[in-house]
């Protein structure tokens, strides 16, 4: 919330840097995933539509179920995961590196609702 109120303080290369890792590098993840999910509704639906008679709507089926309604649950899904573990994994690092304890003896640089033990 300090850098909303001064933003000059706001490092904007570290911002720039963590957006990446978390959000762009994650994207062929998230292509692949949405490919193989896509994959399996086609080969599920079409085994269910055959025994309906209705094979020739599976094209219709994976369109609009992994268009539609799967294409923005999975990504969301995928990056919410991926980037919450990846920052657990840097803030693990940081407090067996002690870097935790240094940032609080620096004078308080770690968010508020950040207690190390």
């Amino acid at each position: 919330m300090k850098s909303l109120a001064h933003p000059k303080r706001m490092r904007l290369i570290a911002l720039a840097s963590s957006i990446q890792k978390a959000g762009f590098d994650a994207l062929p993840l998230i292509a692949i995933m949405t490919f193989f999910i896509g994959a399996v509704v086609a080969l599920i639906g079409s085994d269910l539509l055959k025994t309906l008679g209705a094979s020739e709507l599976v094209v219709e089926l994976v369109g609009i179920s992994v268009l539609r309604e799967f294409g923005v649950l999975i990504p969301a899904i995928l990056l919410a995961g991926r980037s919450a573990s990846t920052f657990a994994a840097q803030i693990g690092a940081m407090r067996m590196n002690q870097e935790t304890q240094a940032m609080k003896v620096m004078g308080g640089l770690l968010p508020v609702w950040w207690t190390p033990r």
